[in-house]
């Protein structure tokens, strides 16, 4: 979390910097229907909402084929999509909403970036994705999201549940 060192008065009468976490109105969190629930976006994008008691909004993109029509029925991906959306909105409360968009592949990228002009989202709050093999570090949504972004934006790298880096064998990691 990022940090402002501000100063305040310390007991004794002296100065002193007191540190205060930066704070933001509105939080864009941009999910992909394709990698699930992230719940640390979630609980980075609520920090930076928190003192405030400000909103926080889950776009879950769901991504489409070129071979289906964009208003094709995609009920196991819509269903996956509202469950992301529930499980954001038990985790962050009240103050959060959400909702779900068909997106053409390569498409999500511009579509967070409309959606986080459109609410005038303070800052957006993406997970790192998982690195292709020879892709890119940051991938294409979030390279365009970076490249023409609205406001700021926060990367959460997630820990690896196995404490694995990516494509990393766990036979190898033993000691």
């Amino acid at each position: 979390m990022f940090s402002v060192l501000r100063r305040g008065t310390a007991t004794d009468g002296t100065e002193a910097p007191v540190e205060h976490g930066a704070e933001y109105d509105s939080v864009l969190v941009a999910l992909a229907a394709e990698d699930g629930y992230d719940p640390h976006v979630v609980a980075t994008a609520a920090k930076l909402a928190a003192r405030r008691r400000h909103g926080v909004h889950v776009l879950v993109t769901v991504t489409v084929p070129y071979a289906r029509a964009i208003d094709a029925p995609m009920r196991e991906q819509r269903g996956l999509a509202e469950s992301i959306i529930e499980q954001a909105r038990v985790q962050g409360g009240r103050r959060l909403t959400g909702h779900w968009e068909k997106v053409r592949a390569g498409q999500a990228g511009r579509r967070i970036i409309e959606e986080a002009e459109d609410m005038r989202a303070s800052a957006i709050v993406m997970a790192m994705p998982r690195r292709a093999a020879g892709g890119s570090l940051f991938g294409k949504t979030l390279e365009t999201v970076l490249a023409d972004r609205p406001c700021r934006v926060i990367i959460e790298s997630s820990p690896d549940p196995g404490g694995l880096a990516p494509g990393r064998d766990p036979a190898r990691n033993a000691p």
